[in-house]
């Protein structure tokens, strides 16, 4: 799929766009997500005045080495943020559509799960056993009322013991370069 073809795709360029943003000819304010290969972060770094909270980041996930998979992500997923509970400061909320009015069932409860397996990789499992997701509550604005979701159909993947999460961080990226180059020197 080339990134031109993707609907959701603003603008694709190198340095041409760095150009024409220094020239004041581009607004940040039309995108969502800026998103670049890791060579381009330095062309791009003047310009991080003008995307202010936009500017790409490895934290953020928009300084990446494959630029199609991650558009794929960033135009096909959904993004949601955990936020505390005000009183008790052990639980935690999260706000996530999974779904509208018109859609089937089965593909909103195929949503749910998705939803549920994700944020149960987050899990600390230094902590030791316990329930990180404790209740399920949906809504449909504009009305207040909520349900309390029965979890149980979602068990296993609530019960699931996610892969650690790579480390991440230039040392690493370091450390894997060096492993590869490794046997390509005793080879020559």
């Amino acid at each position: 799929m080339a990134l031109e073809k993707n609907s959701a795709v603003k603008m694709v360029g190198g340095a041409e766009v760095v150009k024409q943003a220094k020239t004041s000819k581009l607004s940040f304010d039309d995108f969502d997500y800026v998103i670049v290969k890791a060579n381009m972060l330095e062309a791009i770094t003047p310009l991080r005045t003008l995307m202010k909270t936009k500017f790409p980041t490895i934290n953020s996930g928009t300084v990446v080495a494959d630029v199609i998979a991650s558009v794929q992500k960033f135009t096909g997923g959904v993004r949601y943020l955990a936020t505390k509970d005000q009183f008790d400061y052990d639980f935690g909320k999260i706000s996530v559509p999974v779904g509208n009015l018109e859609m089937p069932d089965e593909h909103i409860s195929a949503n749910i799960e998705a939803m549920l397996t994700d944020i149960n990789t987050h899990k600390n499992y230094a902590r030791g056993e316990y329930d990180f997701i404790t209740a399920v509550r949906l809504h449909s604005p504009p009305v207040k009322e909520m349900t309390l979701l029965e979890t149980g159909p979602f068990q296993k993947c609530l019960d699931a013991k996610p892969e650690p999460p790579k480390r991440r961080g230039r040392r690493v990226e370091m450390e894997e370069i060096k492993v590869e180059q490794e046997p390509e020197q005793a080879a020559g």
